[in-house]
């Protein structure tokens, strides 16, 4: 995994994941969580350890559950390319560590299914 694929992850959202057949989806966001991390302790920038903690919190979710609603799966998304690029293309780390905190918050509103920024 890479920047690369965080950043088709923010632009596409997870069909940058599932375009990858042979792939689960959960072993890729796990994989893209590691390298998440090791970037947090290599570069300094908190972001990515934050980063790393939604990632496993999405990955587990699709793990622990087998599948996800369609819902669940479409907030994600939205929230994935909707707030992603800012994350990442942050000039300070602590203001993209800011905004990494709130998608955090958001996306595990969402994995619990309450209601958001669709109102799904």
């Amino acid at each position: 995994m890479s920047r690369e694929q965080l950043e088709a992850l923010a632009a596409e959202g997870l069909v940058s994941i599932r375009s990858r057949p042979s792939v689960r989806l959960e072993n890729a966001l796990y994989d893209l969580a590691a390298w998440s991390s090791y970037w947090c302790i290599a570069s300094g920038d908190a972001r990515f350890c934050i980063i790393h903690d939604f990632l496993t919190t999405l990955a587990d979710a699709w793990e622990q559950r087998g599948a996800v609603s369609t819902a669940i799966v479409g907030e994600v998304d939205l929230l994935l390319r909707r707030d992603l690029p800012a994350v990442l293309s942050a000039d300070e780390s602590a203001l993209g560590a800011q905004l990494a905190q709130s998608l955090q918050s958001e996306i595990s509103r969402a994995i619990r299914g309450e209601p958001g920024v669709s109102g799904l």
